[in-house]
This record gives structure tokens, sequence and C-alpha cells, in this order.
């Protein structure tokens, strides 16, 4: 849902689209798609090949939606300092390196739910902050730059897409 949310808020028929709309839209797709597959299966790995019980599941999440909240707050500043282009791709870079890591680690056994929980942790931290920077970067019309200055997404059909 959210890769077509995307999709229907950066593509709309009749309006320009740039390269970096593009290169973007493709870098939030591969996340939200990563994203996703982590999460729908998390507790699942944690439950069978941890023996994680059920019960103690949720703080292993706790952790994950820390990480989520963490980078974008705590990285924030550093996307209007460094540029936001050369930070996007500095974390996306990080974020694709960690979880190359981590998986690694997980196909040899070397970790444990804990340390792959904080691995997850942390690649979170960076993919999440790269995410919203791709997101407001490009998916935010640069057609008018007063409503852009507003904080406004766009045209009255985004905001049905996204309120949906």
């Amino acid at each position: 849902m959210k890769v077509f949310l995307l999709l229907v808020t950066w593509f709309t028929p009749g309006q320009p689209t740039s390269n970096y709309q593009v290169t973007f839209s493709s870098l939030e797709a591969c996340e939200a798609s990563l994203f996703n597959a982590i999460v729908f299966n998390y507790s699942l790995m944690l439950s069978k090949f941890f023996n994680i019980p059920l019960a103690n599941l949720g703080w292993y999440f706790v952790a994950l939606a820390a990480g989520n909240f963490l980078g974008p707050l705590v990285l924030g500043r550093l996307f209007d300092t460094f540029g936001r282009k050369e930070m996007i791709a500095l974390t996306y870079a990080i974020s694709g390196l960690l979880i190359a890591g981590s998986g690694y680690l997980f196909l040899i056994g070397a970790v444990s739910a804990l340390t792959q929980c904080l691995a997850w942790m942390v690649t979170f931290f960076f993919a999440s902050a790269a995410a919203i920077a791709a997101y407001l970067t490009a998916g935010v019309p640069a057609r008018d730059p007063s409503s852009r200055a507003r904080g406004e997404r766009g045209s009255a059909l985004r905001g049905a897409a996204i309120k949906k």
C-alpha cells in the first residue's frame, strides 16, 4: 500500500517527472519492501530460529520502532547541514551494508536474537532517516514554491489518496 501511495503522490499524469523522483521512488520502494519483509516475518524468525516465547516478542519490536523513530530525529539536522542528496545516498548505503552484513551473520549462525535485533535497529535507524528524507525531497512537489514552504503536499487528489 505504501508503494502505491508513493506512486500516486509522485507521478501525477500530466506533470513533469524528474530523475530525482524516479531514483528516490525506486529507493523508497526497495526500503518499503525490505521493511515489510522484516517486520512481517520477524516474529516467526524469533520464535522458530531463536526460540523466543511469544509473550516476549513485543520487546523486540519496540527496539525496531525505536530505531525507526530515532533515526530521523537524530540525523535530520545532518540532512540540512551536509545536503539531502549526499546524506540520502550515504544513509541508504550504510543501511544496505548493515542489512547485508546482518543477513550474512544470520546465515552463518553468528547472531543471537539480541544481536540480530540490535543490528536491525541500527539498520532501521539509517534506513528510516533516508526514506523520510527521500520522500520529502522528491515527494513534495516543487511546482508552487509558496505551497512547498507551507508544507502542502499538492493537489486534492493526492490528499484524498493519502487519507484513504
